[in-house]
This record gives structure tokens, sequence and C-alpha cells, in this order.
């Protein structure tokens, strides 16, 4: 059956490919009418076979119009299918009781040994009302139609068995169904096919109704205006479990039943059509009372020409009459065609989300029916807006490792002002911050917590919001890490034996133990480590071919490998790079531009090629001695891309590099140290670092210290990096950078404070809540102390009380001390002293030693186990009981009171006497700590069943 109905399904999905048609909402009813046809089985105790089932629909469809992305429809649907089952194992039906469980003609039809093999027949009718969810936008570009459904309903089911044999002796005479004979041959020899038994309960001939819930899923393809055919699938619960006329006591599951079709689907024609077809010589009449009409055009959104938008999404509408459909509308932006527009032929309304582009965008509407047409052209004019743009500048990496709570961060954010950006550290706003909004620089100082610190940056203003936030871990504690320099990517080729390996490696603590470095396997001992800045080189010969490096760092902290390769061969490819400009990007006011760059292993220059902008340029020198390469340019207004690139027999090298010429760019300054325009330190030589852009050759430059100018500072024009060593004075400095070209002027100001004498600061980092509660007396507080002189400096109390039994290691600033707890509310004061000031952190505890009780039941092991005499120990161990005051202990809500309880070991043991039947034994405890409670039940069955034994 599954084979005929795949078939038929394949067909007619072929049929609609070959006749599918556009779906005509106008002249199509919301009504429809279905007919399918399809296989029913079912999920339940007993091997199912598959069987016919058809069935009918009619509804009514809701959001069925152009456009709409999901319809639903609202259907009664009427099934009749029916099923067969058969297993071919015996079942034991010795316990199954004919009084209170379906099938009882099961009991009827067993053998002399208790056994039988389950089968059935159902036939089934069913009354549903379902809702169904159509994907619509789907359904008009493909004309196939994905839908969802559900619904409920009433089942009428009639469910029979063969389970005697016709005939001589009548329908009651039982199958003989002896394991030892049981196979599938065996049994198909025995059945007559005669569904002869009622096994639900009910009578032959009659039918059982219950309510059922469904769920299914379906596929269709639209072949006509008005018809589409399909393939769904349709699951019911039954929420019974003898639907196939057995309950099966080890299952959990109810049974359910399926019905999978095909189906044909006809909508009624719209008796309120308002235009009518010919097809004679291919020409639509459009036909009104009035004549005929031209399609008119009214727009609403813009409704005149010019409008200035700021948004780049845009909602254009208009209201088009007098056609036909969507198809006879075409809408164009700039010339190009927008296909995703959308028409609502009952309010005439279109409408088309676009994306417009900077400038003047041209909207072209053309509507057309058979008496003409109406076209209307309009204009918007999109001003482009900016976001604000966030670049971070410390940390330049997301989860960078500090060693010290003192954290400065600095970030960039365009297009913003200072009233719109906040900071937040760990979801508490951070308002200590500076920021330039001519260059802008942010800049702000925090005390970080240990572990994890989440900052967030975020941008506001009327064109958008845009946040960054990046983590910063602080631990005491650091991971040793390597940073491979030379070489610096894998796989690197050389063309010289001797070579200069190099590393940075951050740390590493005092002296070399713990870093080891090997070549190809063998150990490298001839290397140098500078612990100061981490530096690790090593001069090394290479073999020839592949050569592999691995450098370890292991520490207390942790463990850090980096394993690199590098190819030592005799023939070498070309290398090309650029000298002047340096990197990407690189702006200049002058249209004259002097490219430098090397170019080695070039063979004497042959092979060279240099473009800009994709043209060919051959006026450049080359030295082969050096490999110095120069050419001097014209640049064009812009970007200007050049691409340098030398062949020879051993391989090929080519770089590109970009120049953004601007005929007068103003200067620019961004102080990199400090990166706080307000900056605490605690020494009085302080070094001041700036980048300055566009300075022309630093003239115009202008530093001050406290309004007295500074001149001993060094400035590189070819990076625009300068740096100043000042002496600070006491207290607030301020310092004022300048730079002045003809293009403009730059000017940044900060100021440091020069303080030598820091308060302390106390960090608690256990525990890490106030107010938590334990319930033991020895409770254990950690902290962190900075800027403490010594030991002395410190002072702790435990509820006014002084505490002296502390540790405290001014190196490392880490305290610890062990408290005995009273119970209640314990406060404890951490005061740490110096002359620069005072820090205090309070810390409470609640200590409560009052533990309520329990019970563990001990005897009997399970929950309504089954006994046979009437006395019966009950055994539990009752923890936190004092003396057993408070225990109860209750049988069929009677109180029992001759029991023992052993307060030392907790062991509680009464024997009670049971009536016959179920015995309900309630065991409480309660004590001024809580209370706790078991409930158990026993059956106590005085019926014992008789015993055989074989003797001989």
């Amino acid at each position: 059956m599954t084979k005929i109905v795949t078939l038929a399904f394949g067909l007619l999905l072929s049929m609609g490919s070959l006749f599918s048609q556009k779906i005509d909402y106008d002249n199509s009813s919301k009504w429809f009418f279905g007919l399918n046809l399809g296989t029913t089985w079912q999920t339940t105790d007993v091997a199912n076979r598959y069987n016919v089932g058809w069935g009918l629909t009619l509804g009514k469809s809701f959001n069925y119009n152009y456009g709409k992305k999901i319809y639903f429809d609202i259907r009664g649907r009427y099934l009749n299918g029916n099923w067969y089952g058969q297993d071919y194992d015996t079942t034991s039906l010795a316990n199954y009781n004919p009084d209170n469980q379906a099938g009882y003609a099961l009991q009827t039809y067993k053998d002399s040994l208790g056994f039988s093999v389950n089968n059935f027949k159902t036939n089934v009718h069913r009354l549903g009302l379902e809702l169904v969810l159509h994907a619509n936008g789907i359904r008009e570009k493909t004309g196939i139609d994905p839908y969802i459904f559900g619904g409920v309903g009433f089942t009428w089911h009639e469910t029979s068995g063969d389970l005697g044999a016709n005939g001589l002796f009548g329908d009651t005479m039982f199958y003989n169904y002896d394991p030892a004979l049981v196979n599938k041959s065996y049994v198909n020899s025995l059945l007559d096919k005669d569904y002869e038994t009622a096994l639900t309960g009910s009578t032959a001939g009659n039918y059982r109704v219950n309510f059922m819930p469904s769920l299914g899923f379906g596929i269709g393809y639209q072949v006509g205006k008005r018809v589409s055919i399909g393939f769904e699938h349709k699951t019911t619960f039954t929420l019974i479990d003898d639907f196939d006329g057995y309950v099966d006591g080890s299952s959990k599951y109810n049974d359910i039943y399926h019905y999978t079709s095909a189906y044909i689907q006809f909508r009624f024609r719209n008796g309120r059509e308002e235009h009518t077809e010919n097809t004679v010589n291919n020409v639509d009449n459009y036909n009104t009372a009035g004549g005929c009409v031209k399609p008119t055009i009214t727009l609403v959104n813009p409704a005149s020409n010019g409008l200035m938008a700021t948004a780049i999404n845009y909602q254009l509408l208009a209201d088009v009459k007098d056609v036909l459909g969507r198809e006879n509308i075409s809408v164009k932006q700039n010339g190009v065609s927008n296909y995703t527009f959308t028409y609502n032929a009952q309010t005439d309304r279109l409408e088309a989300g676009v994306v417009l582009v900077p400038g003047m965008n041209t909207f072209e509407i053309t509507a057309t029916n058979t008496c003409g047409s109406d076209v209307e052209t309009i204009t918007v004019n999109y001003e482009d807006c900016k976001s604000p743009i966030i670049t971070l500048v410390n940390p330049t990496s997301n989860g960078t490792t500090v060693s010290t709570a003192a954290y400065s961060f600095s970030a960039l954010v365009q297009n913003a002002t200072n009233q719109q950006i906040t900071v937040s550290l760990n979801n508490v706003n951070v308002t200590n911050f500076s920021f330039n909004p001519t260059s802008g620089s942010l800049q702000g100082n925090v005390n970080l917590v240990v572990g994890v610190n989440t900052f967030v940056i975020t941008s506001t203003n009327q064109c958008g919001t845009v946040s960054q936030s990046f983590t910063v871990n602080y631990q005491t504690c650091i991971v040793p890490s390597i940073t491979l320099i030379s070489p610096s990517t894998n796989g690197t080729t050389v063309n010289n034996a001797n070579f200069n390996f190099a590393a940075l490696v951050q740390n590493v603590g005092s002296g070399q133990q713990g870093v080891s470095l090997s070549l190809n396997g063998r150990a490298i001992t001839n290397y140098s480590l500078n612990n100061a800045t981490g530096s690790l080189t090593s001069s090394v010969v290479l073999v020839p071919g592949l050569n592999t490096f691995i450098l370890t760092v292991n520490t207390t902290c942790g463990t850090d490998t980096e394993t690199i390769t590098i190819n030592y061969s005799n023939c070498t490819a070309p290398v090309v790079n650029f000298v002047s400009p340096a990197a990407n990007g690189t702006n200049v006011s002058n249209a004259t531009f002097v490219l430098n760059a090397t170019v080695q292993n070039s063979n004497n220059g042959q092979g060279i090629t240099f473009t800009q902008n994709g043209n060919s340029i051959s006026n450049y020198s080359f030295n082969n001695s050096n490999g110095s390469f120069q050419s001097t340019v014209t640049l064009v207004p812009g970007l200007n891309t050049f691409v340098l690139s030398s062949l020879n027999a051993c391989g090929t090298d080519a770089e590109t590099v970009t120049v953004t010429y601007t005929p007068c760019v103003a200067p620019s300054i961004t102080i990199v140290t400090p990166t706080s325009a307000n900056t605490t330190v605690t020494s009085a030589n302080f070094t001041l670092g700036a980048l300055i852009l566009n300075s022309n050759n630093g003239q115009g430059l202008s530093l001050k210290l406290n309004n007295v100018a500074v001149t001993n500072y060094s400035f590189n024009n070819a990076t625009g990096a300068l740096q100043a060593n000042v002496t600070l004075n006491p207290g607030v400095n301020t310092i004022v950078l300048t730079s002045t070209t003809s293009c403009g002027t730059d000017t940044e100001t900060i100021t440091v404070n020069y303080n030598n004498c820091i308060a302390p600061v106390i960090t608690v980092t256990s525990p890490t809540t106030n107010g938590s509660t334990v319930t033991s007396s020895s409770f254990n507080i950690n902290a962190t102390i900075q800027n403490a002189t010594n030991v002395q400096a410190v002072t702790m109390t435990l509820n006014g009380r002084t505490i002296n039994n502390y540790t405290f290691n001014n190196a490392n600033g880490l305290f610890q001390s062990t408290l005995n707890l009273t119970s209640g509310l314990n406060t404890i004061v951490i005061t740490v002293t110096s002359p620069c000031g005072t820090d205090t952190e309070t810390i409470t505890v609640n200590y409560n030693n009052c533990i309520a009780p329990s019970i563990s039941l001990v005897m009997p092991a399970m929950n309504g186990s089954t006994v046979t005499t009437s006395t019966f120990d009950v055994a539990a161990t009752i923890s936190n009981a004092s003396n057993g005051q408070g225990i109860t202990l209750t049988i069929n809500g009677r109180a029992i009171t001759n029991f023992s309880f052993n307060n030392s070991t907790g062991a509680f043991l009464s024997t009670v006497n049971l009536t016959p039947g179920l015995n309900n034994i309630v065991l409480s405890i309660t004590t001024p700590c809580g209370t706790d409670a078991v409930t158990l039940t026993l059956n106590y069955s005085n019926c014992v069943p008789p015993t055989v034994s074989l003797t001989n």
C-alpha cells in the first residue's frame, strides 16, 4: 500500500509540474473541499500490518492573500480506516485479570497452560477539527505548499481478535498455543481470519468512542488556480493503552495510530468576480460598468519628490488601482527592477522595502492593463548617517591577563560626544574616564578584581548604538607565554644555514629554570635569556630541508610550548618588502610620492613588474647589489594601490600597498603614554609618548609642562613618534602638546598627578559574598592587602574582639586567618593603616548549628511490598533526633508507642500488627530544628498459594 501511495503522489507531482498555474486569490474562494486516500497503521504492543484508509476534509482559509507570509485553515475531517495486528510469540495470561482489564476475552481463549498469541483487527471512524499553518511565501514563489497541523476530535473504534476456531466446536474453542510448537507458520495454520471476538470490553458490532488529539505535517503543490495536490501524515494519540485489545503491564506508553495519504484539494470559485478573462488572440479584456479604464497610481510614501531620508532602509508605498494583480505591476530603483514588492488586490496597496544608496534614488512604478498604463516617478535623497565606531587600543586583544589590580584601558570612539558614551566594569558603571571628542580618544583607570573582569563600552547617537566588550583576566599567578619572533611564520624558507632564533618569553621568573629549547629533537643550551625583557636568542646551524624548533617554558603556574619549522634551501624565491610606505593606508598631502622597496633574489631585476591602480609603471630604478627599488609616482586623489612583484626560477613574491592622497591633511595627535588623560604616578621622572601624523616634518610642534616650554624631546618624522622625558612637580602637572601646519591645528592636554604616597587597599577573596550561612564554627577568611608597609599596620576584630591569629605576607599582600565563630551573626572587620591612608572591609557570616532531623528507612526495603505474616518489623535510622523526643509512628491512622530508639546510633525499631489488605504506616520526627517524615505501604496477604515439590 505504501508503494501505491508513493507512486500516486509522484504521478500527481509530475502532472503538477506540467500543468502548474499561478495562484489566483481574486477568483478563488477561501472555502475548499478535499479527498484523500492512503494507508493506516498503529504503534501498539502487537506487531502491525498496513491497510487502506480514506477521508474527506472541508474548511476555510484565513489571511489568504497576495504577499502574506503565512495563512491558516480551519478544517473539519472525516477519516475511515482499518488495519490488522498479529504476533508470532506467546503471551502468558496467567495473571490477566478479566474483571478490570480490556480484552478480557483473552482469558476465555487462553490454552490449558495459560498462553495465547495476540492478534487484532481495528475499524476506525473519526470526526475532527484541525488548525493548519501554511508557508504562503514559499507557495507563492514555487507553488510548493509546506504546512503543519494539529487537531482534536472523537474516534469511534472497534477492535476484535481471531481467538477461537469456528465449526464443529462453535466459536469458543481455543487454539492450542503450546510455546514448544509456536512459530510463524504454525500460528498462520491455526488462524481462520475470522475476527469474531470483541477485545475492547464491548460486544461485537459495537464501537467505543474516545476524545483524542492529533498532530501532522504535509506538503502540497499548486497545479491550478483552484486545485492543489499533496502528501500528508497524521498521528492520533489515543490516550489509552487497550486500543489494540491488549494491555501490556510492562509498557509505559499508550497506543497511537497513523494515517499517511495523498490528497487532491479543490477551492470553490469566487462568486464575486469583478472581471472576466478571454483567451481570444491571447488578449485579456478588463470590463467594468463604465467601459475600459486605465490603471491609476497614487504615491503614498514618499508623497513628493526630493524627500530627504537618513535611514538606509526605506518603505515605498503606493495605491495601484484597476490592475488584475501583482504580475501587471513593475517597480524599478535607479533603473534596476525590484521583484520583492507586495501587492494587496483587495486594498490596492503596493509595498516595497528598499535599500537606499547614498545620494539621489529614483523610483519608477508602472501599472498596465488592456486599456493602457500609468507610470509614476519619484525621487528620495539619502544622506548617509554614521553610527558610532569603537576601536580598542588597550587591551589590544580580548582576554588579556595581567598581574596587577590597577589597570588603564583606552579606546578610539568616533562619531560620538562625551554624553553619548557609557562604560561598565562587571555590570557596574565607570564614570572616571576621559574622552576627547576631537581625537576620539577614551581613557580610564580602574581596579580589577581577581579573575575575569568584563568591560563594556557603549556609544549611542541618532544613527544607532554600538557596543564593544572585552575581558581582562587579573591573576596573581600567570601562566608563562611564548611569542615567536624569528621565525614568526611556520614553514619559512631561508638560504643561509646560520640562523638566529629569537622569541619573547613572559612570566618565566628569574634564571633559566624551566626553559628548554631543541632543534630537530636535539637540546640547545647555548641560548641567552634576558629575564627583564623576556628576550630569548640562540644562534644555530640549520640542516638542509625541514628544521623543527621546540621551545617549552614550565613554571609553578603552568606550561607553554611552541613548535615551529623553518626550511633551509639553497634555491631562494624572490622576497619583496615595501620600505616606504611601510604599511597600508598611508595618508599624504603631496601628489608626488617616492616609493621605496627592497627586492631580494631578483636575478638582476629580471621578472620585476610594478603597477599603480592596475596600470603598468616602468619609470623605476633598481640596484641589484643591495636590492634597492625606487620609483617616483604621481598619485591620484583618493586611494592608490601599488603592486610590486618579482619572479625567478625558484618562485615568485608579490606585495601590495595602498597610499591615500588627500591634498591637505590636518595634523593628528594621539597620546600613547600615559594611556589615561588623568594619571597618578609615584616617580618624578616621567616619559611622555605620542604619535603625531601630518606634522610637516615636525615643524610647528609645541610641548609645554605647567605652561613652561619643553624642548628636549625627540621626534621621528617617518613614524610620527614623539618622546619626551620630563621632571614632574609634586601635585598635579599639566602637559600640553600642539601640532600646527598650514592644514590645521591639533592639541592634546593631559594631567599627571605626582604622588609617592598611596593609601592601602583591601580586597577580600574569600568569602566572595557577605551574609553567607555556614554550619561549622571553623571559618577561613582570605584577602589581599596592597600598599601596607608591615604586618603591624593590619588589625582584625571578630564581633568587636581583637583577633591576632592571622598571617600576612608583606611581599605579596596575602592575608589569611582561621576563626572560631559564635552561634548566630558574626561580624569580621579588617583594617589596614599607613601614613598614606586607611582602608576597612567588613564581612558578616551567619553560623547556624541547628540541624534538622532526617529519617532513612531500612525495612521494608521497597514501598508497597507484600507480606504474608500479620506482624512486621519497621526499622529506620534517624539522624539529629535529640534523644528520640518528637518521634511518632502511626499505622492506618492509629498511634504506635511500642518502639525502641538508640540515641547514639539513631537506630529505630518497632514491631507492628498488620490488618489484611493495604496498611499505611507513617514515621515522623519533629525537633526545634525541623521535621522529617516517611510514608510507606505494606500489603498483608493472608492467602498463601499452594506449593508442589517433586520427590521422584
